[in-house]
């Protein structure tokens, strides 16, 4: 008895505690998935909710596309929805809270979704508890497949094929501001491939060399869907939900000119006894493409020569290490390069002469619009037709300057953005891009550079949503 009346207290505290906790409601959520064409139901789709950090729960649809989900704590819940043939809804998050005075309830999306948006109504019953209910939407996603040959009809195995989204591209420059996404897959054993889980879009289909791959000869051309060696001759596919198109593609074969002439090093950048190995690429000036199988030449001498080039605008770019320390790895020096726009025509080019600059530190200052306010910024440089290793991002200081070491040949977009990890999600837009009185325009740059002025970048107050790091996994390879 004295232990009970000891306890006593401790009681009379819990007892009321624990019936409160029990007169706690429990949400429910019920919905349907459905097509987003036609509205009819997706049976056995799978759905995913997740309350906060807690471990997610999985269920599946019914055979009438339904899904319900009992005794759910209140909260708020993200929701995700896939099922074969149909692009994830995701990212859908819905507010099952016991409603308070000042706080709302409803649909909460973030970010905003891809596709079809999903439609959720909140109710509340006389005895507190939340009801969800929610029609989520799938658009059902197009693929492209088919078959690669090569000019003898042979399946052309390991080969590259790229889908390009939008029209066609125009200066490299201007290549890198556009936001249509890339995509990639090799052919089979029998040339086959396919391109699936694609939103509806227009596209252009490339086949290219794999690298280090050699069974193209010379002469076998990346070719687009259409067997055109150019984008602008090369067919669109236009491609609506749920299609399912075949594309297949013959490489096509023809001859090119050459482009020869001297290297030309630096007077005095030679470190003595050193062997230098330089490395002469033409890359195609208007495609944005991952890889065009690029026709380059390696020289150890004072000439270079570059067969079966087919007429056209180019990127020239020359890289020069010195390997004399590690011939046959990947710690090499680079030491000078360059890079020029040429045009190649229906004749051989026999003087191209490259004239070679050593290779520098990049020097920048970043300011502000009227009214923006100065932060610690990152600064980032995207190469094309850029083929040694070096510094690619750096953090400005209080005064905004910045310096990128040892910049490799190449040409370059900049991009700026928050240092603080509470501002990532943004990227302040570049206003314009000085060096000295020449403007750059498409705010990209060639290196190595002659002078000695900084790089002058203005950026403005608006911010653009979105990853600043997105364009590295874009990098031209």
């Amino acid at each position: 008895m004295e232990s009970f009346l000891r306890l006593l207290p401790l009681l009379l505290v819990w007892l009321p505690l624990r019936a409160q906790a029990a007169t706690i409601p429990k949400a429910d959520l019920e919905g349907d998935v459905t097509n987003s064409i036609n509205g009819r139901p997706v049976a056995g789709a799978r759905i995913r909710i997740q309350l906060s950090n807690r471990e997610p729960v999985y269920i599946r649809a019914d055979e009438h596309g339904h899904f319900r989900l009992a005794d759910l704590n209140p909260g708020f819940y993200d929701l995700s929805v896939d099922s074969p043939g149909y692009l994830r809804a995701e990212h859908v998050s819905v507010n099952l809270t016991i409603p308070r005075p000042g706080r709302g309830s409803g649909l909460i999306v973030s970010p905003p979704p891809k596709g079809p948006k999903a439609r959720v109504t909140t109710t509340i019953d006389d005895n507190g508890a939340p009801h969800g209910r929610i029609t989520v939407p799938l658009l059902a996603y197009a693929a492209i497949a088919g078959k690669v040959i090569d000019p003898y009809g042979m399946p052309a195995a390991q080969t590259t094929m790229q889908l390009l989204s939008g029209g066609p591209p125009s200066m490299p420059a201007a290549a890198f501001s556009s936001a249509s996404p890339i995509r990639q897959v090799g052919t089979d054993d029998k040339g086959e491939y396919r391109i699936g889980s694609l939103e509806p879009g227009t596209y252009y289909l490339l086949a290219s060399r794999v690298p280090s791959f050699g069974i193209w000869e010379q002469t076998f051309r990346p070719t687009y869907y259409g067997e055109a060696v150019d984008i602008a001759a090369a067919k669109r596919l236009v491609v609506g939900p749920g299609d399912r198109i075949t594309a297949d593609i013959q490489i096509v074969r023809k001859a090119g000119m050459h482009v020869a002439g001297r290297l030309i090093e630096p007077a005095g950048a030679v470190p003595a006894g050193a062997r230098i190995d330089t490395v002469v690429t033409l890359t195609p000036d208007h495609s944005r493409m991952l890889n065009l199988a690029s026709p380059f030449a390696r020289s150890q001498d004072e000439d270079y020569r570059i067969d079966e080039v087919l007429p056209g605008k180019y990127l020239l770019t020359a890289v020069s290490r010195n390997i004399s320390a590690d011939p046959f790895g990947a710690n090499q020096n680079p030491i000078f390069g360059m890079i020029r726009e040429i045009e190649v025509g229906d004749t051989d080019m026999d003087r191209v002469d490259l004239e070679l600059r050593p290779i520098r530190d990049l020097t920048g200052r970043v300011t502000f619009d009227k009214g923006c306010e100065a932060i610690p910024m990152r600064v980032q440089i995207l190469g094309l037709a850029s083929f040694t290793p070096g510094q690619s991002e750096t953090t400005t200081d209080e005064d905004g300057n910045f310096v990128l070491h040892a910049v490799p040949p190449g040409r370059y977009m900049v991009s700026a953005y928050p240092d603080s990890e509470m501002l990532r999600g943004t990227i302040p837009s570049v206003i314009s891009m000085r060096q000295g009185q020449r403007d750059l325009p498409e705010n990209a740059f060639d290196a190595p550079w002659t002078g000695d002025d900084p790089l002058e970048i203005v950026l403005g107050c608006k911010a653009q949503t979105g990853a600043p790091s997105a364009p590295a996994p874009r990098r031209p390879q």
